[in-house]
């Protein structure tokens, strides 16, 4: 099953609107998950390799989880747009999507004895290429998480432990 990435048009190319990430999350999320899916009945249907199919199940699984607390986050706090709103930042996701096809692609490779007559060198070569793409992904990713979480740490955090005590103190009434 193949998806199409949708190239979002936008106003600037510096900046996005609320709905332009949105949509950029709605479509990528949805697909990767897809993906992953299609990765893990690889992983079960596995003739050889079966442990490589995992680590790469597992590569996956991670990713999907980056995009599912990016949309709680934007969901959560409109404000926090302002650090999903470059086309650096869509080109990343497209990039992670690729990444994850790329993750399937290998791991379908390596898991069937007669689609893939398996040399040590050039299975090891694509493994390590696909994952050093992943990796690049996934911090181009995470270096916009880690600035938003600490610009927002202490908000949150207050609004956090406001709530647990709030939660508290109903159940020592109780």
């Amino acid at each position: 099953m193949k998806a199409e990435v949708h190239i979002v048009e936008t106003e600037t190319a510096q900046e996005f609107s609320a709905e332009t990430v949105i949509r950029i999350l709605q479509h990528v999320g949805p697909t990767v998950d897809d993906i992953i899916k299609e990765i893990n009945e690889i992983y079960k249907n596995a003739e050889i390799n079966k442990e490589v199919c995992l680590i790469m199940a597992n590569r996956a699984y991670s990713a999907s989880q980056a995009i599912i607390i990016m949309k709680e986050r934007i969901t959560r706090n409109e404000e926090k747009l302002k650090n999903f709103r470059t086309e650096t930042y869509r080109l990343a996701l497209q990039r992670l999507e690729k990444v994850i096809r790329d993750i399937k692609d290998y791991t379908y490779k390596v898991s069937k004895l007669n689609r893939f007559f398996i040399r040590f060198f050039s299975a090891k070569y694509e493994y390590e290429d696909v994952i050093e793409k992943y990796d690049l992904c996934m911090k181009n990713l995470q270096v916009i998480l880690r600035v938003n979480n600490a610009f927002y740490r202490a908000k949150d955090k207050t609004e956090e432990t406001k709530k647990v005590e709030k939660a508290l103190e109903k159940t020592e009434k109780v």
